[in-house]
């Protein structure tokens, strides 16, 4: 993983949202609910998944900027992450372009109010141990907005996601 100052973090994530509402309203109902494997999630799925972990991650920067080494982050197998995919893959299109939009204006507004002197700020995640500001903001919702993006569009293209 890159280390990202602020304002790269910002560009990128400037440059993920709108190509992440393009893949939303270029799938038809099909595409946007169909799994195309056992084991992945439809593109429903993934957005729905993607607003609600962009949520979870700025409440989870927020605690570290209150109280630097405090616990943070989650598993794969947090209860709250798979309930949030369980009772949300079937959202229309508009409310999952509404969560997407706010989960990213909601983001956008902590990484506005934050200055790279927070990035080395650290917390204990809890399950990779101590990690910077920098680092969790950069991988955990910086390139988990990409991933997801890339997944996206290869769903909208035919292909089968992860």
């Amino acid at each position: 993983m890159a280390e990202y100052t602020l304002a790269e973090m910002k560009a990128i994530l400037h440059s993920t949202q709108p190509a992440l509402l393009a893949a939303l309203e270029a799938a038809d109902n099909h595409t946007l609910y169909h799994r195309p494997t056992a084991d992945a999630w439809t593109l429903a799925e993934v957005l729905v998944h993607l607003a609600e972990a962009r949520e979870f991650f700025a409440a989870e920067t927020e605690k570290v900027l209150a109280t630097p080494g405090v616990a943070m982050g989650r598993t794969m197998a947090h209860p709250g992450r798979l309930q949030n995919v369980a009772e949300n893959g079937r959202n229309p299109p508009e409310l999952i372009h509404e969560k997407l939009s706010r989960s990213h204006a909601r983001v956008m507004a902590l990484l506005e109010g934050m200055t790279d002197s927070q990035l080395p700020l650290t917390g204990e995640h809890v399950k990779f141990g101590t990690q910077t500001l920098g680092y969790f903001i950069g991988h955990f919702i910086v390139e988990h907005d990409q991933a997801h993006l890339q997944e996206a569009q290869a769903l909208i293209g035919g292909e089968a996601g992860s």
